[in-house]
Order: C-alpha cells, then sequence, then structure tokens
C-alpha cells in the first residue's frame, strides 16, 4: 500500500499481525503497554509498519453478542505522529480502514454485522472518529457502518 508523509512523498506501508516480540512498551512513549495486551489470545493484533519502522497499532476481536461482530479494543499511533510534528497523519485512517476490511473478511454475508466495526471511544476522541465517518450509537459506545467502513477503505486501502 501506498502511504503518505506530511511533504507529500509517498512511501510503501505494510499492516500485518503482531506478537509479543514487535510489541512497543508503555515506557517507549505509547499509551498503552501492548506487550501485555498481545497476551490475550482472544484479539488480533495488527501493526502499520512503514521502511520497517512501527507507526501505529490495532487491536480486533470477533465478539459474539446475538451474532459475531467485529470489535476494535484499541488504536494507537507511534508517540512521534502525535500532534503537528507527526511526519505520517494517515496512520490512524489507514488502521481504522484496515479494521473495516478485517470485518468484511471475517464475517459471513449474511450476518447483520457484516462490515461494521464496533467500539468503544474515550470521550474526547469521539469527535476525531466522527471526522472518519464513524456514528455515535449511546454513550461513548460508536461504529462504522458498512458504508463508512467502504470510504475508508477506498481512501486509503487503494492497493488491497
Amino acid at each position: 500500500m501506498k502511504f503518505k508523509d506530511l511533504n507529500g512523498e509517498e512511501f510503501e506501508c505494510q499492516i500485518y499481525q503482531i506478537g509479543k516480540a514487535q510489541a512497543p512498551l508503555k515506557k517507549d512513549g505509547w499509551n498503552f503497554n501492548w506487550r501485555e495486551l498481545v497476551a490475550n489470545k482472544k484479539r488480533k493484533f495488527f501493526g502499520l509498519y512503514v521502511q520497517g519502522k512501527l507507526q501505529g497499532l490495532i487491536s480486533l476481536e470477533v465478539q459474539v453478542i446475538g451474532a459475531p461482530m467485529m470489535f476494535m479494543h484499541q488504536i494507537e499511533i507511534a508517540p512521534e505522529n502525535v500532534g503537528s510534528k507527526g511526519r505520517f497523519k494517515s496512520t490512524a485512517g489507514t488502521l481504522l480502514a484496515y479494521a473495516c476490511y478485517q470485518s468484511a473478511l471475517h464475517l459471513e454475508t449474511s450476518n447483520s454485522y457484516y462490515g461494521y466495526l464496533v467500539f468503544d471511544s474515550k470521550t474526547n476522541l469521539i469527535a476525531q472518529y466522527k471526522k472518519y465517518g464513524a456514528l455515535q450509537s449511546a454513550g461513548s459506545k460508536m461504529y462504522f457502518s458498512p458504508a463508512a467502513g467502504k470510504r475508508l477503505m477506498e481512501q486509503y486501502l487503494q492497493d488491497i
């Protein structure tokens, strides 16, 4: 996949499942201790890499609540990409698009949750998720509809 930095320069990026050895620690500037989180065997963890360097992580799980649905537990961009000085601004959008892709990939088309990505947001991030097309259902519960997920995938995952 192609990935642009602040200057518009294109880089090849990869997203793949990570394990404990690739998971960063909170003491390294991350908000979560991903090495501890990766121990949860029900979840899958994916890292976005540009030039071999980790730029962001996401944690996903297919949960069964009536019917199977894709649930996003955590998403985080690398500390050096946070704020106005961050080099790669499309990290979060790319990871969200990939999570929507995983929902379509792992759920049956007959499932009423096919293509949906469900998550709980921190209150201060609700507006940010809405900018990506997420909808708020109740309180801090949010989701991406299949249509919103398709738009994200078209914008961020052109080569998948």
